[in-house]
């Protein structure tokens, strides 16, 4: 018998479902399924912000690695990514730490903090690349 906030596949029970969080107001789901495998899904607050809100976010970030900067831009209400050589893309933000891009190759940007809850600068999440950091620079 499962749990309350459990649910099995009926048949099969080694694929579930565990929903929690809702207590502490940021409701999330572990999905686990035969083999180990493991998903973990969160449910992100995307409510409009208000541009006072969006303005944290931009600026340029730069990475050493590829010797290229990138722009986060403030534009009728809404982030904009911005390089020299591409055309800008819009950025939709999930929760407060999670932006996405119409480029295939930068499409999940996670933005990363201090202690003080500052952006630092950002972590490049794609289709080929993984945790490349880009740091904020001061403006």
């Amino acid at each position: 018998m499962a749990a309350p906030d459990t649910y099995e596949v009926f048949a099969d029970t080694t694929s579930r479902f565990i929903f929690s969080g809702g207590e502490t107001g940021h409701p999330f789901a572990e999905e686990f399924w035969p083999v180990g495998n493991h998903l973990h899904w969160e449910k992100y607050d995307t409510t409009a912000k208000t541009d006072q809100q969006l303005a944290e976010y931009t600026g340029d970030y730069y990475c050493p690695e590829l010797d290229c900067t990138y722009h986060i831009g403030l534009k009728d209400h809404r982030l904009l990514l911005s390089n020299a050589k591409y055309n800008d893309s819009p950025l939709t933000l999930y929760g407060s730490d999670h932006l996405i891009s119409d480029f295939w190759w930068m499409n999940h940007i996670h933005i990363l903090r201090n202690a003080e809850n500052q952006i630092t600068g950002f972590e490049l999440n794609g289709n080929r690349v993984m945790h490349l950091k880009f740091a904020k620079k001061a403006p």
